[in-house]
């Protein structure tokens, strides 16, 4: 491996400030947790954020013949008081990167028979994100999505640490004395309502990318999850034999914290022996409060007209309301201003793939509705973000109603673009004509942290120098905007 550097760094210690301003906004009280043993066993209304940090290390240069286009990057984790829990957990994340970059295809069924492994890769890419940072738990998803000979497919490993000792935690580890009866209730409804076919059974719907080839027997011991604010979050994939793959990628199921609270035990991993340190800086823990995860999905799939190919799905939760279920459904509709979101004009010679994925989430008070449209030719890859918040009653939300009146969120907004441009896209020229209609233009949805705002889609240069299209995306912390000025 050759010259390694630092694309970027994300401070999870947060301020007092944003824990308050985040319990006012669910009405759930105020107040922070000390990282002490003495933490009342409850059923799970909060999480406490860990307070570590991490970078995002872009790994360069690894190959004398690297395909057309590729980025592996790796994550450094930092922040622990034991130093030898915190190489251990370096340590096992690079073992980890490495396997995945020697890894030959992926082990699904009927891959080899398709994808010819001694073809030139097209494009390779190796990303880790932490999903899951929250008590004494650390969560990352390692993601490889590879194009080779015309078929893409993809793999993926999960690694979930406790912060206390460097160990892996294993999904029966969640589990008070191991008992995942109640997840797997969870997971055996989900599977016999969406996309699934299996002996004797009923298809239900034949487009999700998977079919059940036998009946859910329930997790394995080495189930591969993740974390996230709403609860586990379980990959399904050749590694599952009940399941067998039509496209050769993984299978996400989110099941709530809600749904598992009577089961689930976080708690222990916040036990601590009197007089252990576990982080260098020892400030209080941040209370984090969750939304619902009961999801229902719909697909609409569609062949569009001449050479555009179309799919689109559709997921939300259990408790939307009417207008943006309305929303979302015209969302995820195909129509000819989808092309034009991308691409800005009609598809080149080649055609246009597009993949609309809609998403509705349910965080404190508000609801958002999220449209992530991605188009393929060739080569090129574009992408356009949007988002729609309702408050609980199917009243839209806009960004005046969102603040109190008087309040110039527009200037910091602009200032976060400005610094994220400046740190993420050096070699964008953007004047402050065009700053000001990026924001004027963008859209926003509410998060645990603070607001994302999404732009509309700029002109950007990748790893390989080539150019694309996309939505620029980043999160404005509550505390940026000071919680005094937010209608909560």
């Amino acid at each position: 491996m050759s010259d390694i550097k630092m694309r970027k760094t994300v401070g999870m210690v947060m301020t007092v400030m944003l824990t308050v301003g985040m319990l006012g906004l669910t009405g759930c009280g105020s107040g922070t947790q000390n990282s002490s043993a003495e933490i009342e066993k409850k059923e799970i209304n909060y999480l406490y954020q860990n307070n570590i940090s991490y970078k995002l290390v872009e790994m360069e240069d690894f190959s004398d013949t690297p395909p057309e286009e590729y980025l592996y990057t790796r994550i450094e984790i930092d922040g622990l008081a034991d130093a030898s829990v915190e190489q251990k957990i370096n340590g096992k994340i690079s073992e980890v990167f490495e396997d995945m970059l020697e890894r030959k295809g992926a082990g699904y069924r009927g891959f080899s028979s398709k994808v010819d492994l001694s073809a030139e890769k097209s494009s390779e890419t190796i990303s880790m994100r932490v999903t899951g940072n929250y008590n004494n738990i650390l969560s990352i998803l390692v993601l490889k999505n590879v194009e080779q000979g015309g078929i893409r497919y993809s793999d993926n490993e999960t690694l979930n640490f406790d912060l206390r000792t460097g160990e892996t935690v294993g999904i029966y580890d969640l589990f008070e004395d191991g008992n995942c009866d109640e997840l797997n209730r969870y997971i055996a409804n989900h599977v016999n309502v969406f996309g699934n076919v299996y002996a004797g059974g009923t298809v239900y719907d034949d487009s999700t990318g998977y079919h059940m080839i036998s009946v859910f027997k329930g997790v394995p011991e080495e189930q591969k999850f993740i974390l996230n604010e709403y609860g586990p979050v379980l990959l399904f994939d050749y590694t599952n034999p009940e399941f067998y793959f039509t496209d050769y990628r993984a299978y996400e199921i989110q099941a709530g914290y809600d749904a598992l609270a009577q089961t689930l035990d976080l708690d222990r991993f916040m036990e601590v022996k009197e007089g252990t340190k576990i982080y260098e800086t020892p400030t209080d823990r941040i209370m984090m409060v969750y939304g619902s995860a009961e999801t229902v999905e719909k697909k609409d799939s569609s062949s569009g007209s001449g050479n555009e190919q179309y799919s689109g799905t559709f997921s939300y939760m259990k408790d939307i309301p009417e207008a943006a279920l309305e929303c979302g459904n015209e969302l995820v509709k195909f129509n000819k201003d989808m092309v034009s979101k991308i691409t800005g004009s009609e598809p080149a010679s080649g055609g246009l793939r597009i993949i609309n994925k809609v998403k509705g989430s349910h965080v404190g008070a508000y609801y958002n509705i999220v449209q992530d449209l991605s188009g393929f030719r060739g080569n090129t890859w574009e992408q356009s973000m949007e988002a729609y918040v309702f408050d609980m009653e199917g009243n839209p939300v806009s960004l005046d109603d969102f603040f109190a009146d008087g309040y110039d969120y527009f200037s910091v907004i602009k200032s976060e673009l400005q610094s994220y441009m400046s740190n993420n896209n050096p070699d964008s020229v953007i004047d402050e004509s065009r700053l000001n209609n990026l924001v004027e233009n963008s859209s926003f949805y509410v998060d645990i942290y603070g607001l994302k705002i999404l732009t509309r889609p700029i002109e950007k240069t990748g790893s390989n120098g080539g150019k694309y299209k996309a939505s620029i995306v980043f999160e404005i912390p509550y505390d940026k905007f000071g919680t005094e000025n937010i209608k909560l």
